[in-house]
């Protein structure tokens, strides 16, 4: 009998302990789980994000390049973004790219505007193939060059007509490039480690002022811009406006 009971207390004893051997396990295979989900997000996210910014193999731009936004603007009434770009490092700049953010939600902006640039000459990186922008073209002599002609100190005004392009849009965000030699050959790289971000101001929608006056003949009232509106001829000689704003005869 005893040794019936020790032979049941053993068995139960190793039931326990694969019960909690199972338990263990499906904890482990939780966490692989986990590890094998963040890595699959984490390649989907690299591959989406190397869709935004052009990839080159051709490294960094020189160090001490930079590129700065001193103003922007964006005309609503006439869909037009207009910002002025400063060389404010040390060595010249070739272009570059220009994308804007149509959903605050979005962590880097997508679309690719730079076939709104309403410049005839900067848009010349399309003969290339290259979605880009080019600085420092000469207007008179406007050659496309493989150099970097955007000069240190230097500024230039850049427009870019909005007609067709998503909106509302939030953020502009300027990458620029660079030309340089690689294996004997000239070649483009873009210069992500200076991205710049500028949030573009919103638009404030103009008021279109209603008549509030209706039948009204005299008196005064505030239309749906808050503007006083004089209403009708007002009243003759022995007439006083009502609240209903109608000339009624004070005998």
């Amino acid at each position: 009998m005893t040794k019936e009971v020790k032979d049941m207390s053993t068995l139960g004893k190793g039931n326990r302990k694969k019960k909690i051997s199972k338990k263990a396990m499906s904890v482990i295979i939780g966490y692989v789980l986990l590890i094998v989900i963040a890595a699959v997000m984490g390649v989907i996210v690299y591959k989406w994000q190397k869709t935004y910014t052009p990839q080159d193999p051709h490294g960094m731009c020189p160090d001490e390049s930079s590129l700065m936004i001193t103003s922007l603007n964006y005309d609503c009434d006439n869909n037009v973004l207009t910002f002025e770009l400063k060389n404010t490092g040390q060595f010249s700049i070739g272009g570059y790219f220009v994308y804007v953010k149509d959903n605050p939600e979005k962590q880097i902006a997508t679309v690719d505007i730079s076939r709104n640039n309403t410049d005839e000459f900067s848009p010349m990186l399309h003969q290339l193939g290259i979605n880009g922008i080019k600085l420092g073209i000469d207007p008179e002599d406007p050659r496309l060059t493989q150099e970097n002609d955007f000069l240190p100190g230097e500024v230039e005004t850049e427009r870019y007509t909005m007609v067709g392009v998503p909106e509302p849009i939030y953020t502009l965000e300027i990458v620029p490039i660079v030309w340089k030699k690689d294996k004997g050959k000239i070649v483009i790289a873009s210069c992500k480690e200076i991205r710049i971000v500028e949030k573009i101001p919103g638009c404030t929608q103009r008021c279109i002022p209603e008549d509030p006056c209706g039948d009204r003949e005299c008196g005064k009232m505030l239309n749906n811009c808050y503007q006083e509106v004089t209403c009708g001829d007002g009243c003759g000689a022995g007439e006083f406006c009502d609240s209903t704003g109608h000339c009624v005869n004070s005998l």
